[in-house]
């Protein structure tokens, strides 16, 4: 039998990443120490944070009357997933391969296939959540009539859909993996030019147009208030978009490398490369709730409540908000107009 007949009966991944790894460097080594280390001490605050993500807009009215945060939270279950059962299987992967060389990689497959569909679910929650924002500046009007939390959730479920079927398809048609890697590679460059090239884009040039406006007084306060709202929520939306696409596109590129150029990135660096940037795919779901924390006071105030079983008053939410020294809503307005 062949090299090229051996590989066709082995197992998918060391198809993929082009053989078994043998003994790993020193550096190797090093670096898979590096993974389970930060695996370990993040996916506890994965879970929990996007936890209360769900549960604050579950349970606080004043979130979920804002479209933009219901897309949040639709995104932060597809973070739950990740942090909850994905990355705990990824260390347990991890550190089998430290402790034994020559461990069956066998189950990585089925744990890469669920982080791409993960990845997949995410960037499609990106589109989304952009072009709620867009139809929100751009379109007001069309937003009131069709951006309803029922709708959001058609296409939250749509964004899962889309994903698991291909992810279907892929281990269904064992010989035309290549043609199905292609359309899923597609679909994701198409969310992604969407949500970049147009959505955001377009949503940029309107704040900026918004910020004219504010600077020369040409809008009442009324008005003012909800531009600047809409600016933040923007910046927000910015810092998501930015922080999928940094953790997801290396391994959209990587796929693209080892496919058309298999011999160009040697076998033990290849192995480092996919498990160092699965790693990352995972730390995306860490992140983004570190930025709803940071960048929107009204989650800050509702994940204090929710810690403390929601036993502190109105004037205690203000007072723990004051003590993460952020400025109150109105102080923020100002400080937006200087």
């Amino acid at each position: 039998m062949n090299s090229s007949e051996l590989m066709h009966h082995e197992c998918q991944i060391y198809v993929i990443l082009g053989g078994r790894l043998e003994k790993p460097s020193p550096f190797a080594q090093v670096c898979l120490i590096l993974n389970i280390i930060i695996n370990i001490f993040t996916f506890p605050f994965t879970a929990n944070l996007n936890v209360l993500v769900i549960i604050a807009v579950k349970t606080k009215r004043r979130l979920r009357a804002h479209k933009s945060n219901i897309a949040i939270a639709l995104l932060a279950t597809t973070d739950l997933v990740a942090g909850s059962f994905a990355q705990p299987v990824f260390i347990a992967g991890l550190i089998s391969i430290l402790v034994n060389y020559n461990s069956d990689l066998c189950p990585f497959m089925a744990l890469r296939s669920l982080i791409n569909m993960l990845v997949g679910v995410s960037i499609l929650h990106m589109l989304l959540i952009s072009g709620e924002r867009y139809l929100a500046i751009k379109r007001p009007f069309a937003h009131i009539s069709l951006v309803k939390e029922s709708n959001l959730l058609i296409a939250s479920a749509l964004a899962w859909l889309l994903p698991l079927i291909l992810n279907v398809i892929y281990f269904s048609f064992v010989e035309k993996k290549t043609a199905f890697v292609i359309i899923d590679n597609t679909i994701m460059f198409l969310s992604v030019a969407a949500s970049i090239a147009y959505c955001h884009f377009s949503v940029y040039l309107e704040t900026r147009r918004h910020r004219r406006q504010i600077a020369d007084q040409q809008v009442t306060q009324e008005t003012r208030k909800q531009l600047l709202k809409d600016k933040r929520a923007f910046k927000v939306t910015s810092l998501i978009v930015a922080a999928i696409l940094l953790c997801s596109l290396p391994m959209i590129v990587f796929k693209i490398v080892i496919t058309k150029f298999p011999s160009l990135v040697p076998l033990e660096e290849k192995y480092m490369l996919f498990l160092s940037i699965t790693s990352m795919n995972l730390l995306n779901s860490f992140i983004d709730p570190i930025i709803y924390a940071v960048r929107l006071r009204k989650f800050r105030v509702a994940f204090i409540d929710n810690i403390t079983c929601g036993t502190t008053t109105l004037v205690e939410e203000e007072e723990n908000e004051m003590r993460i020294a952020r400025p109150p809503e109105n102080e923020e307005l100002r400080l937006e107009e200087r």
